[in-house]
């Protein structure tokens, strides 16, 4: 049986947007999650939502990109897809108006360093 795997995970105040892949024989199948706790509540009530599979990287961003994720504090990113991830969010971070260098060091200590530490010999 095929498992979703989680390839980017991201949040921020309550919400939080995930990135899911399955490999199949074909190659990755995306889908994206969103899950935000309305503001008018405090309660642990959740909307869900989630939308169509697609089957590239660049319409994988594309799903994503309909939120400013770059900006979300990443919580998980797939070793095989942290350079991928990483190329993606400094390319939006050089036409982003509101650039944020923290959350960028987030993304490099998520993305470059944490490669770094996996391919380092013990």
């Amino acid at each position: 049986m095929e498992r979703n795997e989680v390839i980017l995970d991201v949040g921020s105040d309550g919400d939080e947007l995930t990135l899911y892949g399955l490999r199949t024989s074909q190659g990755w199948v995306f889908s994206r999650q969103v899950m935000d706790r309305p503001p008018e509540t405090l309660s642990d009530s959740w909307n869900r939502r989630t939308r169509q599979s697609v089957t590239t990287w660049p319409a994988a961003l594309s799903l994503l990109d309909e939120y400013p994720w770059q900006h979300f504090y990443p919580l998980r990113v797939h070793p095989e897809f942290r350079a991928m991830v990483y190329e993606a969010v400094t390319a939006r971070f050089k036409s982003d108006v509101e650039k944020n260098p923290r959350r960028l060091a987030d993304w490099t200590n998520t993305c470059v360093k944490s490669e770094d530490q996996a391919t380092r010999p013990s």
